[in-house]
């Protein structure tokens, strides 16, 4: 991890985890800049990562609460060839490590 990522993540020390439109749309409105995105499928993630991106949000995404991605490394190419996010958050070991 970079040092430019570690730092911001030490300069806001509490960060949001949206689960739903109603929590997406509360966290736009915050002065929160860092959010974890627990929700989605693969035809809504490009969109709700772009919201937060334009509210100038750092942007974690949960891929394995993805709807419709599976623990493949095609799915951490899909989240990194069609959004912006910023980094990804996973409990399986073999997609953190490529």
């Amino acid at each position: 991890m970079n040092s430019k990522f570690m730092e911001q993540f030490e300069d806001c020390p509490v960060i949001a985890a949206v689960k739903d439109e109603e929590g997406l749309n509360a966290c736009l409105g915050s002065e929160i800049g860092i959010v974890f995105v627990l929700y989605g499928d693969v035809c809504t993630i490009p969109e709700i990562v772009r919201k937060l991106k334009k509210g100038g949000k750092t942007v974690i995404v949960h891929i394995d609460l993805i709807s419709g991605l599976s623990a493949k490394e095609v799915s951490v190419n899909f989240i990194h060839t069609n959004t912006e996010a910023d980094g990804i958050i996973s409990t399986k070991p073999a997609l953190i490590r490529q």
